[in-house]
């Protein structure tokens, strides 16, 4: 439970708005997915697109986490952060040769998606002594919230399908790259294990096949309560089953491959609150507009994906509620960042908390409409810090050259 006394502090002393962490619910969540699995060797791996700070990386890195990153950038901080370069795994979309360059230079590993990527990596790094390399497997089939976060099947635009995974074993195999792992991800957001086991089956399968496969990736996508309605992730339940599954492929085939999960949003989603300051009211013949002073270049997850936060009124204590919306600074209609929520009536200067914003959110905002980025704080060991400040007007022209 958060601390209101505490955000209204860091928000008098930081200024409005920002986004604030608990470090002891990110270890918290941290140890739950790193027990959850018996099985051995295992590697979590902090799916760091959900929050790039480097503080927060720092957090994942003292529980034992690797990291998964998107991009060269996502790995950069990683590694700036202070984790091994073989504890760092690249599983980027339509990487170009220099990005594929730059891992192997670093010595992270490259997980490619489909067969082009394969085909571009063994013509232009084939003859390099290191060339071992992750797949993305996509089953043809995949999971999700809702479309937009599912990242699996026939039409995706991720990993290597089922009926081209052997074209891609061939291609790897005409330049003598080497598959050290295979790995497949199929969606967020999910409540059911039930998706994520049959994929690890098929994983399963090709990893019998691939002899010289040593890591096996799971995916992610534990979904967190951001509303009433999402059932709990039966975590337990999943971690003990793929470990008896890979009890089962050792036996069979006298190989232990190293399991490794990529979480984001489950690890860090829950530590985080985003606080915003109202700074108008205004009625219209329908409902009570609550404006505060920021917007969805902020706080995105609203107008991209619909997204439901929890919020409250901070500021304010008793039973005096109203139906209201809450908008942002931004000119642009869709700056809504919560439609017809009962609040604590709010007045002029009151401080809203939105719930659930440690992932996802700072990571996608942006300074659209000349607004810098909020700051980030973060509070450990029963007082807060600040992490990252807040950006200036000079911050929007970081890179522009002189007239």
């Amino acid at each position: 439970m958060f601390d209101f006394s505490v955000m209204v502090d860091a928000v008098n002393k930081f200024g409005s708005p920002l986004y604030f962490y608990d470090s002891e619910i990110i270890k918290s969540k941290a140890r739950n997915l790193m027990n959850a699995f018996s099985y051995r060797p295992f590697l979590p791996l902090y799916a760091c697109k959900a929050n790039t700070n480097p503080h927060i990386i720092r957090i994942m890195l003292g529980e034992g986490y690797g990291v998964d990153a998107t991009s060269p950038g996502e790995a950069h901080i990683a590694l700036s952060a202070g984790l091994k370069p073989d504890n760092v795994f690249l599983t980027g979309s339509n990487l170009s040769v220099d990005d594929m360059k730059w891992a192997l230079d670093k010595g992270v590993t490259l997980n490619l998606d489909s067969i082009s990527q394969v085909e571009t990596f063994g013509r232009s790094f084939g003859g390099l002594p290191d060339k071992r390399i992750w797949l993305r497997y996509n089953p043809d089939f995949g999971a999700g919230g809702f479309d937009k976060i599912t990242t699996s099947g026939p039409e995706s635009k991720f990993g290597i399908r089922e009926e081209d995974f052997v074209e891609a074993l061939n291609t790897a195999k005409k330049y003598g790259v080497v598959i050290k792992g295979i790995h497949t991800h199929i969606g967020s957001m999910l409540f059911d294990d039930a998706p994520s086991i049959a994929a690890f089956e098929r994983l399963l399968f090709w990893a019998e096949k691939i002899e010289t496969v040593e890591d096996l990736d799971a995916g992610g996508g534990i979904g967190v309560l951001y509303e009433e309605k999402h059932q709990k992730f039966p975590l337990e339940r999943f971690g003990k089953q793929l470990s008896v599954m890979l009890e089962s492929f050792s036996v069979k085939t006298k190989r232990r491959p190293r399991l490794l999960i990529e979480c984001g949003r489950f690890l860090v989603a829950e530590s985080g609150v985003f606080l915003c300051t109202v700074t108008a009211l205004k009625k219209t013949k329908k409902r009570t507009l609550v404006g505060v002073d920021t917007g969805f270049t902020h706080f995105i997850r609203p107008a991209l994906y619909g997204a439901r936060h929890r919020v409250q009124n901070i500021s304010r204590t008793g039973s005096d509620e109203i139906l209201c919306t809450i908008v942002g600074n931004i000119c642009e209609s869709t700056d809504v960042l919560a439609s017809d929520v009962v609040i604590r009536r709010p007045e002029v200067g009151d401080i809203l908390a939105f719930y659930t914003a440690g992932a996802y959110c700072f990571s996608m905002a942006s300074v659209y409409n000349g607004r810098p980025l909020p700051s980030e704080v973060l509070f450990e060991n029963g007082s807060f810090r600040l992490i990252r400040m807040r950006g200036d007007f000079g911050s929007l022209s970081v890179g522009v050259l002189p007239f």
